[in-house]
């Protein structure tokens, strides 16, 4: 990867480690929808204005169609149900789970032909961390809820769905345009189901994550993850998910005195030497021509 993709990788990491300690602090007073609906709110409308600036509603309306379904496949459904599995699961196991994104994500990228073919050391690589969180699954399923389990897989797929979508049909959109208008739609759908459950009180901790989710994680990532997929494309993107357990564990531990014991001594590694492989297996050339269309991408806005 190029120098600025890897500095987007780094911060990407560390970014999206975050939101699963977030989401689990916001649980204590918040149902998964009134979290969604004040995420997607901050982050929306803090952007709008910026995007009504850009003032690019001839693509709007050219892709909305695009958008709505990204709206859907990224967000709506994802958040849902990753907010309902750490109801029953620690933050940081979530976080774990959520590195299967990469495996979704190269194989949609095979079915839609962004990727040719894969082979050598980042092949190796997703082979490593996807079995680094087997054995992290094996080793929490008697005692994780199963139905907790599948939502976070099914979000990590939507995970790896979304950013394929967006490359594929997306591209032509400036990234605040399509961020703030993506959490918008979201914001939309959970409006009902967010205004019948606010909280009497909410305290400062859950307020200040839930604005976490929204500006850092949501407003913050989505613009620096879209760059990223503008550099190094939609399957190599979702490698930052090898990264976040790191983040996600560390913070689950030091904050939630979260224990996950041989599950992390074991998976864990797995998962940053499968982080590390995937990345770097990557050919120049394939990263010459990545870094050449983003780089034109952005000359175009």
């Amino acid at each position: 990867m190029n120098r600025r993709a890897w500095v987007l990788f780094a911060i990407m990491g560390v970014i999206w480690g975050l939101p699963y300690i977030f989401i689990k602090i916001a649980l204590r007073e918040l149902t998964p929808e009134t979290i969604i609906l004040f995420r997607c709110a901050l982050g929306g409308i803090v952007l709008l204005p910026f995007a009504i600036r850009e003032g690019r509603f001839d693509l709007m309306r050219k892709h909305w169609r695009g958008l709505l379904l990204y709206s859907v496949i990224e967000m709506v459904i994802p958040w849902y149900l990753l907010a309902r599995a750490e109801q029953h699961m620690p933050s940081s196991f979530a976080g774990l789970l959520i590195s299967v994104a990469p495996i979704a994500g190269l194989i949609l990228a095979l079915a839609f032909r962004s990727e040719a073919h894969v082979h050598g050391l980042r092949l190796i690589g997703l082979v490593v961390g996807f079995v680094g969180v087997a054995i992290v699954v094996g080793i929490n399923a008697g005692s994780t809820n199963a139905l907790a389990i599948t939502e976070v897989v099914i979000t990590a797929c939507g995970y790896a769905l979304g950013p394929v979508l967006l490359n594929h049909y997306l591209s032509e959109l400036p990234p605040v345009t399509m961020v703030s208008y993506s959490m918008l739609f979201a914001m939309v759908f959970y409006l009902p189901f967010g205004l019948t459950h606010l909280p009497h009180h909410l305290n400062a901790e859950v307020a200040g994550c839930v604005a976490g989710l929204g500006l850092l994680c949501s407003l913050t990532g989505f613009i620096l993850f879209y760059l990223l997929i503008l550099d190094v494309g939609p399957s190599r993107a979702t490698v930052v998910t090898y990264v976040n357990p790191i983040i996600a564990v560390l913070a689950g531990v030091i904050f939630l005195h979260e224990h996950l014991g041989s599950a992390v001594a074991y998976g864990l590694p797995l998962v940053i030497i499968g982080s590390v492989l995937a990345t770097w297996g990557a050919t120049q050339q394939s990263d010459a021509r990545s870094a050449a269309k983003g780089s034109a991408g952005i000359e175009e806005r």
